[in-house]
């Protein structure tokens, strides 16, 4: 027995010179490097183009929820008895 050895450890060892599939994919990538980047550029942008007809809103609760729910009607009393001024005061000249 050999106390320093991990079992079955040698047979999972992969060989030095790595998977052929990746040596033949990585010398056709990079005989034709500039056509290789244009297709992977145009592919990427291919996947990202319906993120551009994203039009995101931040939404009020009106636009959420219909009218007719009890946490709405809450809601507009809420804002009935506390209303939001229109516009922040100014702070004074000279105070920061």
């Amino acid at each position: 027995m050999e106390w320093g050895r991990v079992p079955f450890l040698g047979r999972m060892r992969r060989p030095s010179e790595g998977s052929r599939v990746w040596k033949v994919v990585l010398d056709r990538v990079l005989a034709r490097l500039g056509l290789s980047a244009a297709l992977s550029a145009g592919f990427l942008l291919a996947i990202a183009s319906p993120a551009a007809g994203l039009h995101t809103e931040t939404l009020s609760v009106e636009k959420i929820l219909p009218s007719s729910t009890a946490i709405v009607q809450s809601y507009d009393h809420i804002m009935a008895a506390f209303p939001r001024p229109a516009e922040p005061e100014p702070a004074p000249a000279g105070h920061a």
